[in-house]
């Protein structure tokens, strides 16, 4: 195994990690189960109770939103030990390398921590179910059929890596303020994407005012006869650049995170 990567040690940072941390994951879990709770008995005990039974699809997107919110927030938060003069001499002269050290923090932002959240809102969602009266919860409608229908995972989970990996990212490359820093540059960066986006399909379709430019081809439409000539991409390309686009931003950002590390001094 190479110096940069040992299986072994880098476990052993992990455990270390978690000596260090444990006390205050475990009072953020309770803290979760209890905001979660209040949630349930303020806004939506109360609403289904005088209106319509209870539907788990009603307040999953509520649930996506508090992932990714208090999930950037976990993200910047878990850089502090390098951010403090004290703590970053310790934290630097433990015996693992940048590489290491950066697969931990994560492990812990972006495994940990969504398995732990979706956990305990699942948790305190069919708690809530059990506790409603029968006439109260949608009829045939239970947890792993919840689960199984849902066909936005495959955005929620890439999305979820690459903020999680672009707010580790920017907390590491910032000294001060890097939490609002980095919120500012993810703000920047969307609304570049945003434009380049628009700008292209503009530029795409200004030629051949005729055409139709989506991200599933090129639609051209002859008016002036009975038939759509439809040109699009091979399957083969939709998927490779489906699969790259969604990705290949947390592995790229972590790199950048990496890089960071190795420059950064006690």
């Amino acid at each position: 195994m190479s110096e940069q990567l040992n299986l072994k040690r880098l476990g052993l940072l992990i455990r270390n990690h978690w000596w260090e941390n444990g006390r205050l994951y475990v009072l953020g879990i309770v803290s979760l189960i209890g905001l979660l709770a209040i949630v349930f008995g303020i806004a939506v005990v109360p609403e289904i109770t005088v209106r319509s039974p209870f539907e788990r699809n009603s307040y999953f997107q509520t649930a996506i939103i508090g992932l990714y919110v208090s999930g950037v927030i976990f993200a910047s938060a878990s850089c502090l030990s390098i951010s403090g003069k004290t703590k970053r001499i310790y934290w630097f002269m433990l015996p693992a390398s940048h590489l290491e050290k950066l697969l931990t923090l994560a492990f812990y932002t972006m495994i940990v921590f969504p398995i732990v959240y979706m956990t305990c809102y699942l948790g305190v969602q069919e708690l809530v179910i059990a506790l409603l009266p029968a006439d109260k919860v949608a009829a045939n409608e239970t947890l792993v059929s919840f689960l199984c229908t849902r066909n936005d995972i495959e955005i929620i989970i890439p999305l979820f890596f690459g903020f999680q990996s672009f707010f580790l990212m920017g907390s590491i490359y910032f000294q001060r303020f890097g939490f609002i820093k980095t919120v500012i540059a993810c703000a920047i960066c969307m609304l570049l994407f945003v434009a380049l986006m628009t700008k292209t399909q503009e530029m795409l379709a200004a030629p051949m005012p005729a055409y139709k430019v989506d991200w599933n081809g090129i639609e051209v439409v002859k008016r002036s006869q009975a038939f759509v000539r439809i040109y699009t991409y091979p399957d083969w390309i939709k998927i490779l650049a489906t699969v790259v686009a969604s990705t290949a931003w947390a592995p790229a950002f972590l790199l950048v995170a990496w890089f960071r590390l190795k420059e950064r001094e006690v």
